[in-house]
Protein backbone atom coordinates (compact mmCIF):
# COMPACT_ATOMS: atom_id res chain seq x y z
CA UNK A 1 0.00 0.00 0.00
CA UNK A 2 1.29 3.30 -0.87
CA UNK A 3 0.23 6.33 1.14
CA UNK A 4 1.24 10.16 0.50
CA UNK A 5 0.45 13.66 1.15
CA UNK A 6 2.19 16.42 -0.25
CA UNK A 7 2.29 20.05 1.10
CA UNK A 8 3.18 22.67 -1.77
CA UNK A 9 4.34 26.12 -0.82
CA UNK A 10 3.12 29.29 -2.02
CA UNK A 11 6.12 30.80 -2.78
CA UNK A 12 7.69 30.46 -5.78
CA UNK A 13 8.13 26.43 -6.81
CA UNK A 14 10.80 24.98 -8.19
CA UNK A 15 10.21 22.80 -11.30
CA UNK A 16 11.02 19.06 -9.52
CA UNK A 17 8.02 16.88 -9.22
CA UNK A 18 7.82 16.14 -5.53
CA UNK A 19 5.04 12.78 -5.23
CA UNK A 20 6.64 10.56 -2.93
CA UNK A 21 7.93 8.50 -6.10
CA UNK A 22 11.34 8.44 -7.54
CA UNK A 23 11.08 8.16 -11.37
CA UNK A 24 13.92 6.51 -13.65
CA UNK A 25 16.31 10.05 -14.57
CA UNK A 26 13.77 12.58 -12.56
CA UNK A 27 17.12 13.61 -10.41
CA UNK A 28 20.50 14.71 -11.69
CA UNK A 29 22.07 13.19 -8.71
CA UNK A 30 22.25 9.86 -7.09
CA UNK A 31 24.66 8.76 -4.23
CA UNK A 32 24.05 5.19 -1.80
CA UNK A 33 24.79 4.91 1.72
CA UNK A 34 25.16 2.03 3.65
CA UNK A 35 24.89 -0.68 0.91
CA UNK A 36 21.91 1.05 -0.41
CA UNK A 37 19.50 0.89 2.12
CA UNK A 38 19.63 4.46 2.41
CA UNK A 39 19.62 6.07 -1.02
CA UNK A 40 20.15 9.95 -1.36
CA UNK A 41 18.90 11.79 -4.97
CA UNK A 42 19.35 15.47 -5.60
CA UNK A 43 18.98 18.32 -8.84
CA UNK A 44 19.83 21.74 -8.06
CA UNK A 45 18.48 24.42 -10.71
CA UNK A 46 17.85 28.15 -10.55
CA UNK A 47 17.70 29.12 -7.15
CA UNK A 48 16.57 25.94 -5.57
CA UNK A 49 17.64 22.44 -4.37
CA UNK A 50 15.23 19.62 -5.18
CA UNK A 51 16.32 16.19 -2.86
CA UNK A 52 14.66 12.89 -2.51
CA UNK A 53 15.68 10.05 0.44
CA UNK A 54 14.73 6.61 -0.17
CA UNK A 55 15.70 4.81 3.65
CA UNK A 56 14.74 0.58 4.15
CA UNK A 57 12.87 1.47 6.64
CA UNK A 58 9.47 2.26 7.95
CA UNK A 59 10.39 4.51 10.46
CA UNK A 60 11.68 8.30 9.90
CA UNK A 61 14.42 8.90 7.36
CA UNK A 62 16.58 12.60 7.79
CA UNK A 63 19.43 14.56 6.44
CA UNK A 64 21.60 17.33 7.83
CA UNK A 65 23.04 19.94 5.76
CA UNK A 66 26.55 21.34 6.90
CA UNK A 67 27.00 20.23 10.23
CA UNK A 68 30.24 21.74 12.21
CA UNK A 69 30.63 18.92 14.31
CA UNK A 70 29.07 15.33 14.56
CA UNK A 71 25.12 17.05 14.62
CA UNK A 72 26.06 20.46 15.67
CA UNK A 73 24.72 23.60 13.46
CA UNK A 74 23.15 20.78 11.16
CA UNK A 75 20.11 21.71 9.02
CA UNK A 76 17.76 18.86 9.72
CA UNK A 77 15.07 17.31 7.35
CA UNK A 78 13.48 14.55 9.09
CA UNK A 79 10.13 12.87 7.99
CA UNK A 80 8.02 9.77 7.83
CA UNK A 81 4.58 8.71 7.81
CA UNK A 82 2.49 7.56 11.27
CA UNK A 83 -0.40 5.24 9.53
CA UNK A 84 -1.73 7.60 7.05
CA UNK A 85 -0.38 10.86 8.63
CA UNK A 86 2.51 12.61 7.56
CA UNK A 87 5.38 14.14 9.99
CA UNK A 88 8.26 16.39 9.11
CA UNK A 89 10.45 18.50 10.34
CA UNK A 90 12.65 21.81 9.79
CA UNK A 91 14.88 21.52 12.30
CA UNK A 92 18.47 22.68 13.34
CA UNK A 93 21.02 20.72 15.13
CA UNK A 94 22.08 22.90 18.76
CA UNK A 95 24.70 20.57 20.06
CA UNK A 96 27.05 18.24 18.97
CA UNK A 97 24.61 14.82 19.69
CA UNK A 98 21.54 17.14 19.20
CA UNK A 99 19.03 18.20 19.89
CA UNK A 100 17.63 19.51 16.81
CA UNK A 101 14.10 21.83 18.23
CA UNK A 102 12.23 22.92 15.06
CA UNK A 103 13.49 26.07 13.16
CA UNK A 104 10.47 27.91 14.64
CA UNK A 105 11.25 26.78 18.26
CA UNK A 106 14.13 29.14 17.65
CA UNK A 107 12.75 31.65 15.59
CA UNK A 108 13.51 30.55 12.43
CA UNK A 109 11.39 29.29 9.99
CA UNK A 110 9.73 26.21 7.99
CA UNK A 111 11.60 26.61 4.23
CA UNK A 112 10.52 23.19 3.11
CA UNK A 113 8.92 23.30 -0.39
CA UNK A 114 6.76 20.51 -2.05
CA UNK A 115 7.00 17.76 0.24
CA UNK A 116 5.86 14.54 0.26
CA UNK A 117 5.97 11.08 1.96
CA UNK A 118 5.26 7.53 1.02
CA UNK A 119 5.90 4.03 2.48
CA UNK A 120 5.49 0.93 0.55
CA UNK A 121 7.47 -1.94 0.92
CA UNK A 122 9.29 -1.43 4.22
CA UNK A 123 11.08 1.56 2.43
CA UNK A 124 9.97 5.27 3.49
CA UNK A 125 10.68 7.88 0.68
CA UNK A 126 10.73 11.26 1.27
CA UNK A 127 10.56 14.12 -1.55
CA UNK A 128 11.03 17.84 -0.87
CA UNK A 129 12.58 21.26 -2.46
CA UNK A 130 14.09 24.09 -0.94
CA UNK A 131 15.54 27.62 -1.77
CA UNK A 132 19.48 27.64 -1.67
CA UNK A 133 19.20 30.34 0.41
CA UNK A 134 16.41 30.69 2.29
CA UNK A 135 17.39 34.20 4.94
CA UNK A 136 16.49 31.88 7.50
CA UNK A 137 20.08 31.87 10.57
CA UNK A 138 18.75 28.19 10.84
CA UNK A 139 19.04 27.07 7.48
CA UNK A 140 22.03 26.06 5.91
CA UNK A 141 23.45 28.22 2.84
CA UNK A 142 24.00 26.45 -0.22
CA UNK A 143 25.96 27.29 -3.44
CA UNK A 144 26.34 26.02 -6.87
CA UNK A 145 29.71 24.40 -7.20
CA UNK A 146 30.35 23.58 -3.45
CA UNK A 147 30.83 20.46 -1.86
CA UNK A 148 28.23 20.29 1.03
CA UNK A 149 28.96 18.23 4.05
CA UNK A 150 26.23 15.95 4.82
CA UNK A 151 24.92 13.35 7.90
CA UNK A 152 21.70 11.32 7.20
CA UNK A 153 20.05 8.48 9.35
CA UNK A 154 17.00 6.76 9.86
CA UNK A 155 14.87 5.16 12.31
CA UNK A 156 12.25 2.23 12.70
CA UNK A 157 10.15 4.75 14.86
CA UNK A 158 7.22 7.16 13.18
CA UNK A 159 8.32 9.37 16.95
CA UNK A 160 10.81 12.01 15.17
CA UNK A 161 12.37 12.42 18.78
CA UNK A 162 13.30 8.48 18.48
CA UNK A 163 17.25 8.02 18.09
CA UNK A 164 17.94 7.08 14.43
CA UNK A 165 18.58 2.97 15.77
CA UNK A 166 18.36 1.84 12.41
CA UNK A 167 21.55 3.26 10.33
CA UNK A 168 23.23 6.57 10.11
CA UNK A 169 26.36 8.20 8.73
CA UNK A 170 28.03 11.00 6.88
CA UNK A 171 28.96 12.35 3.38
CA UNK A 172 28.98 15.02 0.92
CA UNK A 173 27.18 16.34 -2.01
CA UNK A 174 28.56 18.10 -5.32
CA UNK A 175 26.47 21.13 -5.63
Amino acid sequence: MTLFLCFPSLNAEPQQKSDGAIETDEYAHTISFDNGNYVLYWTVADEHISMAIQGKTTGWVGIGLKPTQMMKDADIILAGMRGEEVYWTDSYSTGVFGPHPDDTELGGTDDILNLSVSEQDGVTTLEFSRDLVTGDVYDAELSTGENVSIIWAMASDDDPKFKHNTSKGKGSLPL
